[in-house]
C-alpha cells in the first residue's frame, strides 16, 4: 500500500453521542473512504462520532488511525490503535497536530478544543451536520458540507494548503 499523502482527522461528540450525529459521522467515514488511499482517517479512538467515523471507513475498505488517551479502550473499527499515553485533553491537542484538515461533527467541549487548535495552525475546518446548539458552532469553518460533498471538497481544500 502506498504511503498516505494526508491525514483528515474527523472530530465531534464522544460519550452520549445522538444517533443522528452518529449517522453522520459514518457517512463521513464512508465519504472518505473514496479518497484512500490518499487519505487517511485520524480520530480520538473512543466512541460516538469516533467509533462511527472509523466504522464507516474501514467498513469501506480505508484506513483509521485511533490516538488513545491514558486508561480508555480503542473503538473496534480502528485500523491501527495508538496508545499516547496522555490524558484526553493532550489527545484532542495531539489529533488536532496530526491533521491535514479537520471534519467537524456537532460536539462539546473536547471537538471545540481539537477544533481550535486546528483552526490555530490554520488547517481548514468542513463543518457537517447542525451545530446549531452546539459549542462547535463557534468554530470557524472554512466551509460546510453534506457528507457525500467531501470526496470532491476534500482534495481542492487540501490542494489549496500545499
Amino acid at each position: 500500500m502506498p504511503p498516505a499523502q494526508h491525514y483528515v482527522s474527523v472530530i465531534g461528540k464522544g460519550g452520549n453521542c445522538p444517533a443522528h450525529v452518529r449517522d453522520w459521522a459514518w457517512q463521513v467515514g464512508a465519504a472518505l473512504a473514496q479518497l484512500h488511499p490518499e487519505v487517511v482517517l485520524i480520530c480520538g479512538g473512543l466512541g460516538g462520532v469516533m467509533d462511527a467515523a472509523a466504522h464507516g471507513m474501514t467498513g469501506r475498505g480505508g484506513v483509521a488511525i485511533g490516538l488513545i488517551p491514558i486508561g480508555h479502550r480503542p473503538n473496534p473499527h480502528l485500523s491501527y490503535a495508538v496508545r499516547l499515553g496522555l490524558p484526553l485533553l493532550y489527545r484532542d491537542i495531539t489529533t488536532a497536530m496530526s491533521a491535514d484538515l479537520m471534519v467537524v461533527l456537532p460536539g462539546s467541549h473536547g471537538t471545540l478544543i481539537e477544533g481550535w487548535a486546528g483552526a490555530e495552525r490554520g488547517i481548514p475546518l468542513v463543518g457537517v451536520g447542525d451545530h446549531d446548539g452546539w459549542l462547535t458552532a463557534a468554530l470557524p469553518f472554512a466551509t460546510v458540507a453534506d457528507p457525500g460533498e467531501l470526496p470532491a471538497l476534500v482534495p481542492k481544500l487540501l490542494d489549496q494548503g500545499s
